[in-house]
């Protein structure tokens, strides 16, 4: 295996990383009372913070719902109204959207429901 090839291995991993803690934290919850944030904390250096972050997203978007190929963060960024969202990140993969384009997209979105 070259090292290019190595690299891509790790940075499709890296981009996993978020869903599969996430997911593991949200399955915790359920087995040791709601201990595993503080424990994963103190074992990989993550702040909680960061740590229920990804597990409200990986929460929000169920694992038949993750088919985008964008980085978690988009997923982050678009909230928990489905609906919106799938729209939102289909328009950010068909256009080629940068982040901050989709995050412009979502601000006109909130804008109209709000009657602004």
């Amino acid at each position: 295996m070259t090292a290019r090839a190595k690299l891509r291995g790790l940075a499709r991993a890296y981009r996993r990383m978020p869903w599969l803690i996430g997911d593991a934290l949200n399955e915790a919850v359920y087995h040791d009372e709601g201990r595993a944030h503080g424990t994963f904390a103190r074992d990989s250096g993550l702040s909680e913070y960061q740590l229920y972050d990804m597990a409200r997203v990986a929460s929000h978007w169920p694992k038949k719902d993750r088919v985008f190929d964008v980085p978690w963060s988009y997923y982050r960024d678009c909230g928990s109204d489905l609906g919106v969202a799938k729209a939102v990140l289909t328009s950010t993969v068909k256009m080629g959207w940068s982040r901050e384009d989709m995050r412009r997209c979502l601000r006109r979105i909130r804008e109209m429901e709000l009657g602004y």
